[in-house]
C-alpha cells in the first residue's frame, strides 16, 4: 500500500503539469485512497468546524434564491461533498502508516522533475505536449501555447510552499529560498501571472509574518480583513478604462480583471446581503452591449467567474456569506 501511495503522490505534479484539469480527478483519487485505507480508525469532530459547517448551510441555503436553483444546488451538493471529505481526510490523514520521510522526498522529486519539464516545454514549444496531443486526438495539426501550462504552474506553485516548510523544518534555509527563488524563475517566464502574483506575495507575507508586529496573529488577521474590505471598495471606485490605457505595463489579463471587478461590483449593488446564489456567477447574463472593446479584443466582463476569490464570495454569496468566509479565512 504504501508503495501504491508514494508512486501515486509522485505522478500528481508532473501530471498537472502537462494536464491542469488532472489534478481534479488525482487528487481525489489520493484522499480516497487515504480515506479507505484507514477507514477502520476514521473520527471526524464536528465541534472543530462549526465556522466550516455554518459556510456550508448558507451555501446550500443560497441555491433557493439563486438565479439558476438548478446550477447552484448541485455545485452545492458537489461543493459540500468535497468539503466534508476534505476535512475528513485531514482530520484523519495521519492514522494512514507511511514513512513521512519519504513522502517529503517524493514530493521534492516530484516537483523537481515537473520544474524541469516545465523549462524542456519552454525551450522545445511544446514538443512533449504535442507528441501526447498527437498520439491521443486524431487532428491534421496541433499548436502549443504556453498558457496550457498555467494550471500545472499553479498547483507546482502551492507544492514549493509545501517543499519549503520541509526544508525549514529541516534547518535547511539556503535549500528553502532556492525552492522559491526557482519557482520565480519559472513562473517569470510562464503566462500565469496570478501564480506569479502569488507566490511573489507569498514570499513577502511569509517575511513580514516572521519579522514584524504582523507575528502576532490578531493584528494580521485585522490587516487582512481591511485588505478584503479595500478590495471590494477598489472594484467599485477603479476606472477600469482609465486605468487599462494608462498602464501599458500591464499585460492583457491584468487589464481584463479590472473591467471584470467593475462590472462584479456594480451588478452586485442589487443583491448585496444575500448574492445571486452559490455558483451564480456561471450563469449571470452578460448583453452584447456589455462586451469589452480593448486593444483589439472582444472581452466579456464576466467570464465564468470573477477572477478575484472575494469578490466572488460577495457577488454570490452577499455581506452575510463574506462573513463567514472571511471569519473562516481569519480562523486559518
Amino acid at each position: 500500500m504504501e508503495k501504491f501511495f508514494l508512486g501515486f503522490l509522485s505522478i500528481i505534479p508532473v501530471f498537472g503539469l502537462y494536464s491542469g484539469l488532472s489534478v481534479a480527478a488525482t487528487v481525489p483519487i489520493f484522499f480516497f485512497s487515504c480515506l479507505f485505507y484507514s477507514r477502520r480508525f476514521l473520527d471526524f469532530r464536528i465541534g472543530n468546524n462549526k465556522l466550516e459547517m455554518l459556510l456550508i448551510l448558507w451555501i446550500i441555503a443560497s441555491s433557493f434564491w439563486s438565479i439558476s436553483f438548478v446550477n447552484s444546488f448541485f455545485s452545492a451538493v458537489k461543493f459540500t461533498t468535497e468539503v466534508s471529505l476534505g476535512l475528513l481526510a485531514v482530520q484523519n490523514i495521519r492514522k494512514v502508516n507511511i514513512n513521512e520521510s519519504k513522502v517529503e522526498n517524493i514530493l521534492i522529486i516530484a516537483l523537481l522533475f515537473s520544474t524541469i519539464a516545465f523549462v524542456i516545454e519552454f525551450l522545445t514549444a511544446g514538443k512533449v505536449s504535442l507528441f501526447f496531443r498527437e498520439l491521443m486526438q486524431k487532428k491534421e495539426s496541433h499548436i502549443f501555447l504556453l498558457h496550457y501550462l498555467d494550471r500545472g504552474l499553479a498547483l507546482l506553485t502551492l507544492l514549493s510552499w509545501v517543499i519549503i516548510s520541509v526544508f525549514l523544518k529541516k534547518e535547511n534555509k539556503i535549500a528553502a529560498l532556492l525552492v522559491y527563488c526557482t519557482l520565480l524563475v519559472v513562473l517569470s517566464y510562464s503566462d500565469n501571472l496570478a501564480a506569479l502574483v502569488a507566490h511573489v506575495i507569498g514570499g513577502f507575507v511569509f517575511i513580514v509574518t516572521r519579522l514584524t508586529i504582523l507575528k502576532n496573529p490578531k493584528i494580521l488577521c485585522c490587516l487582512f480583513l481591511v485588505c478584503n474590505v479595500l478590495m471590494i471598495i477598489f472594484a467599485f471606485k477603479v476606472d477600469a478604462l482609465k486605468a487599462a490605457q494608462e498602464n501599458d505595463i500591464l499585460p492583457i489579463s491584468a487589464k481584463h480583471r479590472l473591467f471584470i471587478w467593475n462590472f462584479i461590483a456594480d451588478n452586485s449593488l442589487n443583491h448585496p446581503i444575500l448574492g445571486i446564489g452559490f455558483n451564480g456567477s456561471r450563469q449571470f447574463p452578460v448583453r452584447e452591449d456589455q462586451l469589452i472593446k480593448l486593444f483589439g479584443h472582444t472581452l466579456s466582463p464576466l467570464p465564468l467567474h470573477p477572477h478575484n476569490n472575494v469578490m466572488q464570495v460577495y457577488f454570490e454569496l452577499g455581506l452575510i456569506g463574506l462573513i463567514f468566509y472571511l471569519s473562516l479565512a481569519c480562523k486559518y
